[in-house]
């Protein structure tokens, strides 16, 4: 073998060692793939209060909710002819602190109001000024 011969082979030796030296990582290209979706579904309770609402009278209830929209509707009344007070707002545990209010609700009427986040909130129905005798009433409140 002459030497330009062996040169050679040693070159192309060197060349394939070379090329096949590196880090033991393989490269690899990933394709794109769809966005998913993911979709929640807000599960609507409805909670259902009764009772008697006296002469400057007042009652709370007080309800847990998740985050979202939140309506109180006064059902019935004793006297749907008569005016009392529907509010929401936040149970201390104690009390309800009025957030909306509608002083002037009749049969049919409703508050409505929004929660950024699992909240103790209330309900609450009262006299304002209206009530002479005692009045049976139901109200309905839907949450998330």
């Amino acid at each position: 073998m002459n030497r330009l011969t062996a040169s050679l082979i040693v070159l192309v030796a060197g060349a394939f060692l070379v090329s096949s030296c590196g880090s033991g990582s393989t490269s690899t290209s990933t394709l794109p793939t769809a966005p998913t979706t993911t979709t929640t579904t807000t599960v609507t309770v409805t909670e259902t209060y009764t009772g008697n609402l006296n002469m400057n009278g007042a009652a709370s209830f007080p309800f847990t909710m998740q985050a979202g929209s939140v309506t109180a509707t006064l059902v019935s009344l004793g006297d749907p002819s008569v005016t009392v007070g529907l509010a929401m707002g936040t149970w201390t545990g104690s009390s309800c602190v009025i957030a909306v209010a509608n002083d002037a609700a009749l049969v049919g009427g409703m508050v409505t109001g929004t929660a950024s986040a699992t909240v103790n909130a209330c309900v609450r129905i009262y006299d304002v000024g209206f009530v002479t005798n005692t009045l049976a009433y139901t109200i309905t409140v839907v949450h998330p």
